[in-house]
């Protein structure tokens, strides 16, 4: 059995490292280069007369921090569990536990309700203890007195409220379980092999199943570090890391959105250099990789917490320069920041993530014996992408909307656009949030608008886009068009036959601008009785009747501007629309012709394809080459290729 004198020497050796570390002046395994993006406020939660060995953190529903933390008092190791909460009066520190030497280990969690509950070691008797707040006053329970207990717990709430804790037994090096349900608590022994534990955590997956990470001192100069998880079927254990080397110290686990465990930790060699790693678990099994490689990087203990983008945040000491780190992995890789250099800082430090997905650590002071708090102060203005406008050209008086995405962490505070008229005039308004930002109104002043986006995040950071423009084009004049566009040309046309007018609205310099609202107007001559389904719109239905005759159709928008297409019916002849893109046709003509001279004749055609019934193969003549040109006969069945409209009337123009 273990003696409690030998625990209070390796305790006592983890409170003087830092000390040692600095008359050492080791150097870094390997360089890592910190990119300061963000500005961190950090503070002193409370000013104790010993270090701080344990902390814990956890953010409540309005964002407020609650930390659990351990007070050795030392040399004479008559510690308390402590428990500081932030509201809007400020700071507030009670003690939870003081019943002898208690608090060691300590790890905190917040029920639906806010309350604290606080998993922890009581060294005195060696038991593991559980506090919770029930609403008036601090309630403790000793979980577990069957053993000798030390090193660190880790707790973790299901969705039912019920506590998960892991745990060390320092008497059979075993790694335990315990957790609570309505039968009350329940004691499991996940790992007897070995010499196991001492440092573990534990989280629980989508399904209230736990995970935990712990040490395996195994023997000599190896150390492990394992992974240990439950499912139907049972409990399963794991070589997450091993080797050589001293791997698995001050160990953090958290479960991403698929269930996957993701570690921190460190790893060393019997000589004192040690740094932080990382490894993660996905389809492919086990990976691993250095993350910091300065020596003593994470000695003094390592937290790790997920975002909703399962996007990586840790927080550790770097106790060969006394500082508080923070490591960030997104897409684009991982980013290291110092977050408080003051002095001897950074030791058991623990992270949380508030709604905005920014971090708040706590952490101890080994010097000055202070239990402190950092958070992000964010400074990064709102992301603003997509930036547009539909349509890019209108006409006088039609409508335009502005869009963009806007991004931010905190939230978005304020977004507008700033639009500037082509007489200099501006106007600042508000952007819609549907889905991406928006704004619409009507244009009647003609010439070009330059507009930028401005977009303030909940802390007030601000950034604007570059600069845009859209234009507002004048009516030059009008054309009844085809629905690509192009110009409807007087034509002969067969009785019997159906076409949509639209009348378009052009500019001499933009070209085509839309089409638009104008007045319908058919004039028969010749015994014509052709028709139009509408009077107004921005199309018209033509049908040209059954006599032969002249039909022309006017299109007028009220402002000056006018079109009008004379179709003279001939039923003698056979009509159909041609283009946009592919269009089968028929030569019904008593002539022979060939697919150059009837290519050459239908407007804007590029290809000429028949299907050979003998050969049971397509022929194809590209209009303008002199080759694979063939023969055409009445009742051949062909496809052309052609991209504008047009009116066909049946022949190759030489009839």
């Amino acid at each position: 059995m273990i003696q409690k004198k030998n625990r209070i020497e390796r305790k006592t050796q983890a409170v003087f490292c830092s000390l040692l570390i600095v008359l050492i002046g080791l150097g870094a395994l390997m360089p890592t280069v910190l990119t300061e993006r963000s500005v961190w406020s950090s503070e002193i939660v409370d000013d104790l007369d010993s270090p701080v060995w344990a902390t814990s953190i956890a953010l409540d529903s309005n964002d407020y921090p609650h930390i659990s933390y351990f007070d050795s008092d030392w040399p004479s190791l008559d510690g308390d569990l402590l428990y500081a909460y932030m509201d809007s009066g400020g700071w507030h520190v009670t003690t939870v536990d003081s019943n002898g030497n208690v608090g060691e280990g300590c790890s905190l969690a917040l029920d639906s309700s806010g309350y604290p509950r606080i998993s922890y070691i009581d060294t005195t008797n060696e038991n593991l203890k559980y506090a919770y707040w029930d609403g008036g006053s601090w309630q403790t329970v000793t979980v577990d007195n069957t053993g000798d207990y030390g090193g660190y717990t880790s707790l973790a709430l299901d969705s039912s409220d019920y506590a998960h804790i892991s745990y060390s037994d320092t008497t059979d090096y075993d790694v335990k379980y315990a957790y609570m349900d309505t039968g009350g608590w329940h004691i499991v022994t996940v790992d007897t092999t070995g010499f196991v534990g001492f440092y573990t955590s534990l989280a629980l997956d989508s399904n209230d199943y736990p995970h935990i990470g712990y040490t395996d001192y195994g023997s000599g100069s190896s150390k492990d570090l394992k992974y240990a998880y439950k499912d139907g079927s049972g409990w399963h254990i794991e070589i997450a890391d091993g080797g050589t080397d001293y791997v698995g110290d001050c160990i953090s686990l958290a479960i991403d959105s698929n269930d996957y465990p993701h570690i921190s930790y460190t790893e060393g060699t019997m000589a004192p250099e040690y740094y932080l790693r990382y490894a993660y678990k996905d389809a492919g099994g086990w990976h691993t990789e250095v993350l910091d490689g300065t020596i003593w990087a994470g000695r003094t203990g390592t937290s790790i917490a997920l975002d909703n983008s399962d996007s990586l945040h840790i927080s550790y000491g770097d106790t060969t320069n006394d500082y508080l780190k923070y490591a960030y992995r997104d897409a684009s890789g991982w980013t290291y920041e110092t977050v408080d250099s003051t002095g001897n800082v950074g030791g058991r430090s623990s992270i949380a993530l508030d709604s905005n997905e920014q971090p708040h650590i706590s952490y101890g002071t080994w010097v000055t014996c202070d239990l402190k708090y950092a958070s992000m102060i964010d400074t990064i203005p709102p992301t603003i992408t997509n930036v547009g406008t539909t349509p890019a050209l209108q006409i006088e008086g039609g409508e335009v909307t502005v869009f963009c995405t806007i991004t931010d962490k905190s939230g978005i505070g304020d977004a507008r656009v700033n639009i500037t008229y082509p007489d200099g005039s501006s106007v600042n308004e508000s952007l819609s949030p549907r889905g991406d930002y928006t704004y619409s109104a009507m244009y009647s002043q003609p010439g070009a608008y330059t507009y930028f986006i401005w977009a303030t995040d909940t802390l007030g950071n601000s950034g604007t886009s570059g600069l845009y423009q859209f234009t507002i084009a004048s009516i030059d004049y009008l054309q009844v068009t085809y629905h690509s566009q192009n110009e409807i040309s007087d034509t002969t046309i067969s009785t019997y036959f159906s076409l949509d007018c639209y009348a378009g609205a052009f500019n001499d310099t933009y070209g085509f601008l839309a089409f638009v609202d104008v007045t319908w107007n058919l004039q028969n001559n010749g015994g014509s009785n052709a028709s139009i389904n509408t009077s107004s719109g921005e199309s018209v239905a033509f049908f040209s009747g059954w006599y032969d005759g002249i039909a022309t159709v006017t299109a007028d928008d009220g402002s000056g501007h006018s079109d009008n297409v004379v179709f003279t019916v001939d039923q003698t002849v056979y009509s159909m629309v041609t283009g946009g893109e592919w269009s089968l046709i028929g030569w019904w003509q008593g002539y022979v012709t060939d697919a150059e001279t009837l290519g050459q004749y239908i407007h804007d055609c590029t290809v000429v394809t028949m299907f050979d019934r003998e050969t049971q193969t397509f022929m194809s003549h590209v209009v303008g080459v002199p080759h694979d040109n063939f023969t055409i006969t009445q009742g051949m069945g062909l496809f052309i290729y052609a991209s504008e409209e047009s009116i066909w009337d049946g022949t190759d123009g030489t009839s």
